[in-house]
């Protein structure tokens, strides 16, 4: 007969945690970690101790969650406590004077309790099969600025270090990327037209653009906009691809939203800007946007210049993107990556 997986310490131990995780404070006794932090705990326990087992989840708690999180969180985290929880706590200590204790403050405290709150948030992605964009801009934010960044490289060129639009589907059909792009985010209930005088150049159809929710029927009004820009890219790591990944990635449709089709006006206001000089005008797209713009970094392996990521935590909190904002499936970053490293012929010779 197989014994049962139950180690002899199993509930010994939960006790110890539950009581643990009951009682922390802050250093003044502000707040006490909550209920749903405990059961979401003991939810991140028991997934990766299904992948793993009990020891190893053991484990991870005691060496991923004090050393990664609590000294940044205690520095710059903040939560905010209700006026009713702050009144109640703070009649009991001597500092505070009667008067704020009648008027308790709407003030922020810092907690080294965040970075419970982040450690959670991680792990539950991570069991869930989630790559967290959030985790891989912070671990990837260069001390650099964009200034400091045009005047250590060399002068920008699109065209001789992106090249130009290609057709990789030839002689299969003769559309290049733009034209693509353009049928592939028309109105499908639209008829499309093209030139009189080139078959492979769309002329009209119907296109709604994400960043303003105007639409357009002529394509001459529309631009294929890089989300993330080829400057942007080139300043952000790709001075250091060889000529056939930077050709790749200008024309890069195995992501849908890598090229959108963008109203002509707007793609000209953003130009070459990072979400700390642009946003979309229609703030519906903005946390689409950013997690797009998030997206293309991690599956480009492209780092990110310190105003820029700055930005971007601040747009996330400012417009309360859902958590589904800053992550995307395991697989999906595995297939994309891959994909962005497949030399592609038609970009010409892949240089050593």
């Amino acid at each position: 007969m197989v014994p049962k997986r139950n180690w002899f310490f199993k509930k010994p131990l939960n006790d110890f945690i539950k009581k643990a995780l009951a009682n922390m404070t802050t250093p003044h006794g502000l707040r006490k970690i909550s209920r749903s932090q405990v059961a979401k705990c003991f939810e991140v326990f028991r997934q990766i101790g299904r992948q793993s087992g009990p020891l190893v989840a053991i484990f991870g708690l005691l060496l991923a969650s004090p050393s990664v999180y609590a000294q940044d969180a205690w520095s710059y985290s903040t939560i905010e406590e209700s006026a009713h929880e702050f009144h109640r706590t703070t009649s009991s200590l001597n500092e505070v004077s009667r008067e704020a204790a009648v008027s308790p403050p709407t003030a922020a405290f810092f907690t080294p309790l965040d970075w419970l709150d982040a450690w959670i948030e991680t792990g539950l992605r991570a069991t869930q099969g989630l790559f967290d964009l959030l985790q891989y801009m912070q671990q990837n934010t260069s001390p650099r600025s964009r200034e400091d960044l045009l005047s250590a490289l060399p002068k920008y060129d699109r065209v001789e270090l992106f090249g130009g639009w290609i057709n990789e589907d030839s002689p299969a059909d003769c559309y290049n990327t733009r034209a693509e792009v353009l049928l592939r985010d028309a109105d499908p209930n639209e008829s499309v037209q093209f030139t009189s005088r080139n078959k492979c150049m769309v002329y009209k159809a119907k296109w709604i653009d994400p960043f303003s929710g105007a639409q357009f029927k002529l394509a001459n009004a529309i631009q294929v906009d890089h989300i993330v820009p080829l400057k942007a890219a080139y300043l952000s790591g790709a001075h250091a691809w060889n000529q056939n990944r930077r050709c790749r990635y200008a024309n890069f449709m195995d992501d849908p939203t890598h090229l959108l089709s963008v109203s002509g006006h707007e793609n000209m206001s953003k130009g070459d800007a990072g979400p700390e000089r642009y946003l979309p005008p229609d703030t519906r797209f903005t946390c689409k946007y950013l997690h797009i713009w998030m997206k293309v970094k991690a599956v480009w392996g492209l780092e990110y210049p310190a105003e820029e990521a700055a930005a971007i935590q601040q747009a996330l909190a400012a417009n309360k993107c859902p958590a589904s904002a800053t992550s995307m499936p395991v697989q999906d970053h595995q297939n994309l990556r891959a994909e962005s490293l497949r030399p592609i012929a038609k970009c010409g010779e892949v240089e050593p």
